[in-house]
């Protein structure tokens, strides 16, 4: 590994707060890693990539904490900027943070695309589901203008 690499690399480590578990045993598929720690290691992983066409990340931060979320959220937003690609989430506050196009599935149908901003404007659906969303996950300081 390059000297420019694994410097970059071990940034990447340090800022997804994965230093504490080097040296650790991990066991058979990682039965000694939390499931926090699982995901911090494939978005590791997916950062230290910097040659690809089309990315998938497929509920990227289920178990980790708020506060770790957000941390992986920025990381995330400055690698995938301009980079074509699709997330699945649960999570309407990641999907209108990372993504410039929503596509909105419901009951296995896609009910609508576009901005966030265009779907609250013209998905009454949508804007419920996110109005809910809202309201039962993240306080009112939390919340994410539609841009």
């Amino acid at each position: 590994m390059l000297f420019v690499e694994k410097e970059r690399s071990e940034s990447i480590i340090e800022q997804l707060g994965l230093l504490k578990i080097r040296g650790r045993v991990f066991g058979q598929n990682g039965e000694t890693l939390s499931g926090g720690e699982k995901q911090r290691i494939s978005l590791d992983r997916f950062l230290l990539k910097s040659n690809f066409d089309f990315f998938v990340l497929d509920e990227p931060f289920t178990a980790m904490d708020a506060i770790l979320e957000a941390e992986c959220t920025a990381l995330l937003s400055q690698k995938i900027s301009r980079k074509p690609g699709m997330i699945i989430t649960h999570k309407i506050h990641l999907a209108e943070t990372l993504a410039s196009k929503i596509v909105y599935i419901s009951n296995g149908r896609v009910e609508a695309s576009g901005s966030a901003k265009e779907l609250v404007a013209g998905c009454a659906s949508y804007r419920s589901l996110r109005d809910t969303y809202f309201a039962n996950v993240l306080k009112d300081s939390d919340r994410v203008a539609p841009t």
